[in-house]
């Protein structure tokens, strides 16, 4: 006697469903789909875990990560890496796609950043980032040591987490 069942069916037509409705970006294999130039908002989520020497003269306003600045990212093929001007001043961004969804990705970014104040930072930004069509949204942490040649300070701080959102302003061409 044989049996005939929906069963697999059913299972396979359920599981269509499901990958329709939790969907991949067409555009996931090419992460030029996030160049632009953003406007970036960032905050340090709790204060009291930032931890440096020098903290008192460190100069908050003149940091990429407190606060407003102006992001444009180019991907450059075949290199795993960004082009990226902050506030106009150049670096190169790692990338590192997640596995679970393409849209989200590790971005690591390290050089050094003098600013109009007189000060220079050493920096390593290291954020995780999900990229929504139009906004780029995460967290990141934050290390720089740093020097104001108007000043003559110097220290350096570490900044365990913060918040990082980017409003996408003009696409790259």
């Amino acid at each position: 006697m044989t049996r005939s069942s929906s069963a697999p069916a059913v299972v396979l037509g359920t599981l269509g469903l499901l990958l329709g409705a939790t969907g991949c970006d067409p555009d996931c294999g090419n992460p030029a789909r996030i160049d632009g130039t953003y406007e970036v908002w960032q905050n340090v989520l709790d204060a009291d875990a930032v931890s440096g020497e020098n903290l008192s003269a460190y100069p908050y306003d003149d940091t990429v990560f407190n606060g407003g600045s102006e992001w444009t990212v180019k991907w450059v093929p075949g290199a795993s890496s960004f082009q990226l001007a902050i506030n106009g001043q150049p670096f190169t961004g790692s990338y590192s796609e997640s596995e679970t969804s393409c849209n989200t990705f590790d971005m690591v970014v390290e050089g050094d950043y003098p600013t109009d104040a007189g000060s220079t930072h050493s920096l390593v930004w290291d954020g995780e980032l999900t990229w929504f069509g139009d906004e780029l949204a995460g967290s990141f942490t934050y290390q720089d040591s740093w020097e104001n040649e108007n000043t003559g300070g110097s220290g350096s701080i570490n900044v365990p987490e913060g918040n990082f959102a980017g409003i996408l302003m003009t696409t790259s061409e």
